[in-house]
């Protein structure tokens, strides 16, 4: 079951605890009727004048198995303080108390509510003859109403709230099924488009490095407009692959429209790790031309993945430059090589640095005398060879 928000309604404890209503329901009809005829023969030294109490125990305890028997029990018990010449006090009473009892557990609070009534006002009425009480009589019989009226009350209540949460937990059911058959078209979706965008282009990417490999020798020329195809449907792919990962990329609260990491986060990136001690010296000129989405996100790969480097193989101190000439942008990075430093690195950032640099057909150096530690990254805006 899905865990209660902070702010959503606390339901009555009769409601949260079935068990605890029924034992306490149990309880009120029970107790008073074993003590009521304890108390009698205590005093009176007569044991007939138990008999209803002892009925009417008898009969809420039958009432979970057979209620309307039960309930039948318990309506005898004040007609029979009549001929046993009993004071019908107590034997109403009781089934005044037991009336809850008998409603909660009962398939009918009508059947309980006027048998109870008439058994009252007739034992009353019976015992008072040849007059007739009338206020005795009618208050007996109105307590009845009242007490099973309040249990039935108490009892669509639940039935109602039960309804509710079951209504609500299906509403959260057909939710999660919903977000699930969401999440498969959505799968499914992304997997038509790797089948028939990016598999199309890898067969032919394929179709040219054969076509390369196979006019290597003897058509150079043909060879080498087969590798340029071969490179445009890499790129073309790779692109493709930028905007499949975008829609896997974020989550929910997340705003998809928000760059990955660019040209233009570099002042952030670098103030990033100025927060954590290093001393950067930054030149950023500004790239004014426009700038293809998978050379931008290199430039920003290269630049955290070297400062990264700097800041846990290097002395504490960095510069970086990034400039732009001729349509070809150039990022360099170098930094002081520590002396004793206590990591070292397994190389597969810089082997990722290269691979991405080389995918948007870019070149990266990387130069490291001992001294100092210097990354070089040349991309043209458009992604096309240097």
């Amino acid at each position: 079951m899905p865990s209660r928000p902070a702010d959503a309604p606390r339901f009555p404890w009769w409601y949260r605890n079935p068990r605890r209503l029924d034992a306490i329901t149990l309880l009120v009809a029970v107790v008073p009727a074993a003590v009521g005829a304890f108390v009698l023969i205590l005093l009176h030294q007569q044991v007939l004048e138990a008999v209803p109490a002892v009925v009417t125990i008898a009969g809420a305890l039958l009432s979970r198995r057979v209620p309307r028997t039960a309930t039948l029990i318990v309506a005898a018990a004040p007609p029979l303080t009549y001929p046993l010449d009993i004071d019908p006090t107590l034997a109403w009473c009781l089934v005044v108390v037991s009336a809850p009892l008998l409603t909660m557990r009962g398939p009918s609070a009508t059947l309980v509510m006027w048998t109870g009534a008439v058994s009252n006002a007739a034992s009353v009425a019976l015992n008072s003859l040849p007059g007739l009480e009338l206020i005795p009589t009618s208050v007996s019989a109105i307590l009845v109403v009242a007490a099973t009226a309040t249990a039935a009350a108490t009892k669509r209540q639940i039935s109602y709230l039960r309804a509710m949460e079951d209504r609500a937990l299906e509403a959260i059911a057909e939710r999660d099924r919903e977000a699930e058959r969401r999440i498969v078209e959505e799968r499914l979706r992304i997997a038509r488009d790797l089948h028939d965008v990016v598999g199309h282009k890898v067969a032919i990417v394929s179709v040219q490095l054969s076509l390369a490999e196979v006019n290597v020798a003897k058509d150079p020329e043909r060879a080498t407009d087969a590798l340029h195809e071969a490179r445009g449907g890499i790129q073309a792919i790779l692109h493709e692959m930028q905007r499949i990962l975008e829609v896997l990329r974020f989550s929910d609260g997340e705003d998809a429209g928000r760059p990955t990491g660019g040209i233009a986060a570099l002042p952030e990136l670098i103030g990033s790790f100025r927060k954590v001690g290093m001393s950067i010296d930054a030149r950023l000129a500004p790239v004014d031309e426009h700038v293809d989405a998978l050379v931008d996100t290199a430039i920003y790969r290269v630049a955290q993945e070297s400062l990264t480097n700097a800041q846990k193989h290097g002395d504490g101190s960095a510069q970086i430059t990034l400039g732009l000439a001729d349509g070809t942008i150039e990022l360099r990075v170098s930094n002081g090589v520590a002396r004793h430093s206590q990591e070292s690195g397994s190389g597969f950032g810089l082997v990722g640095m290269r691979e991405r640099v080389e995918s948007t057909g870019g070149t990266l150096n990387i130069t490291d005398d001992g001294d100092r530690f210097e990354v070089v990254a040349r991309i043209r805006t458009t992604g096309e060879s240097t």
